[in-house]
């Protein structure tokens, strides 16, 4: 598994090398209007979700990108915590 997690790594790396930082924003937009136009369908959105997670990890080599997605995430931990139901 462990294998596998890191060539998955690799080819993510070297994909959005590829693309560029401005081709991995274009592509997360192509994504997100996948998901807007989706019209309601959980599924597809969540699989739409894993193909952005991708990109992020594959982006995450840059730094300037790594700290924004690392201010995108805690943003959402904040955003979980404030809407917990507390027994």
């Amino acid at each position: 598994m462990a294998i596998e997690a890191i060539e998955n790594s690799k080819k993510l790396r070297a994909y959005c090398k590829n693309l560029g930082r401005e081709g991995v924003a274009k592509r997360i937009i192509e994504i997100s209007k996948e998901i807007v136009e989706g019209k309601g369908a959980y599924q597809s959105t969540l699989i739409n979700a894993g193909k952005i997670r991708a990109l992020a990890m594959g982006a995450n080599e840059d730094c300037y990108w790594g700290e924004k997605q690392n201010h995108g995430f805690h943003l959402m931990v904040n955003e979980a915590e404030q809407n917990i139901i507390k027994f």
